[in-house]
This record gives C-alpha cells, structure tokens and sequence, in this order.
C-alpha cells in the first residue's frame, strides 16, 4: 500500500514537497515567506538527524498561469516525482476578466493529470487588497473548494483567513516596476503581493492544516516569529 505523503512526513522517510503557483508562491523578495517558515520548521524540528528527508521544491514563477503546468508538466512536475504538490493558481485568470468555466476546465486537467501520476494534491485561496478584484476572487476560491471536494484532495482557505486581518497591514511593500496587467505603477503599494506578516499566516494555515504541526518558534537569523494579533482588523 503506498505511503500518504503525511505517513512519510510523521515517519520522517524520504518524501518530496513540490510548491507550484504564481509570483505569491516564488516570493523572490520577501524573506521570511511562507516556505521558508516551511522549510525551517520541517528540517529543524526534535528529530532533525532525519529531517533531512523532507525536500520542499518550488518552481512557481512571477505571472504563471495554469495553462503554463499544462504545457510543461513532464518538467515543472512530473519529473520531480512528488509525493505532494502545493498548488496556489488562478491569480492570474481573473484580471482582465475572469472566465469561470475556462478556469475551472484548465485547473481541472492539471489536477486530473497530478492525481493520475499518483501524487497528492493540496490547494489553497488568496486575498489581496484590491476591492474591485474581491468578488472574483470569492468566486475563485469557490471554484478551487467545489474542485478539492470533487477530486477529493485537501483545501486550504486562506482567502477566509486574510479576511479576518487589516490588508493595509498585510499588504505594504512598495512596486519598483510598470505592471501594466495590474496597473500597478512604480512607487505604487503592491497590493498583490503580501509582506512577512503575511507570508506567516499562508505558512502557520499550511503547517496546522496540512502536516497538524505549529512553526518552529525558535529564533534564528531572520526567522522570528511576529505576534500576528497586531494585524487583525
């Protein structure tokens, strides 16, 4: 019988994390974001002579889409052979409009071929700070969770959990390029992509809800824990 991917994470064998997604999942510039608290709490935990095991690979890239994992899956997910994929898309499907049924057949496909290779899925929503893009973005999240029980594999969300919390808190690092898709010009507050309290909420639902483990609370380098009530609404 094959091993969940959780039985391997409890059991500390050799498992494999791979994160796919748009520009919230690569966080090139925001440290600590949500797999690096990731990273650190799964390799420095009470057994960690063996946490070594526990690989977490991420190849989402700034403006990905779905359609992108389609078209490369044999090297973008296939070929890592994961026993779990972590899966964040649909961002990009909404602005300029978004095309329910289109996104909902793509994201169904690109499940569909993961599960077929014997992978585990888990998926979770997202919420930026942008009102005008809230209602598609409900609808977004509706459509992830409606798939998720369809296909029987674990949702996340953290759409409802950023809800609860003060986006301008959230959301206040400065845009340094010209993004035409997202109107969003330099010197503008990026209101796509959440700080390190942010990335802390995304990593603390992860942990909780998909490896039943809090983040490791111990103080190293940069990683310190923020007291996140002080980001509630």
């Amino acid at each position: 019988m094959k091993l969940t991917y959780l039985d391997k994470f409890k059991n500390y064998d050799h498992m494999t994390i791979l994160l796919i997604g748009s520009s919230i999942t690569a966080q090139d510039w925001c440290h600590p974001n949500w797999h690096d608290w990731l990273n650190y709490t799964f390799k420095l935990d009470d057994n960690w002579e063996d946490c070594w095991k526990r690989k977490i690979i991420n190849v989402a890239r700034d403006g990905a889409t779905i359609t992108h994992y389609l078209n490369n899956f044999e090297s973008e997910i296939k070929r890592f052979k994961p026993d779990l994929v972590i899966e964040s898309l649909g961002l990009n499907s909404i602005n300029p409009y978004f095309d329910y049924e289109k996104t909902k057949s793509e994201l169904s496909d690109l499940n569909k071929q993961i599960i077929g290779n014997n992978i585990e899925i888990a998926c979770w929503s997202y919420l930026i700070n942008k009102p005008v893009y809230f209602e598609s973005l409900k609808k977004l999240r509706n459509l992830q969770m409606e798939l998720a029980k369809e296909m029987d594999y674990k949702f996340i969300d953290i759409y409802s959990v950023f809800s609860k919390y003060n986006l301008d808190k959230l959301f206040d690092y400065i845009y340094p390029y010209d993004n035409e898709r997202w109107s969003v010009k330099p010197g503008d507050t990026d209101y796509l992509h959440c700080n390190v309290a942010g990335n802390q909420i995304i990593a603390e639902c992860l942990a909780k809800e998909l490896f039943n483990v809090e983040l490791n609370s111990d103080e190293m380098g940069t990683m310190k824990l923020l007291d996140l009530r002080k980001y509630l609404k």
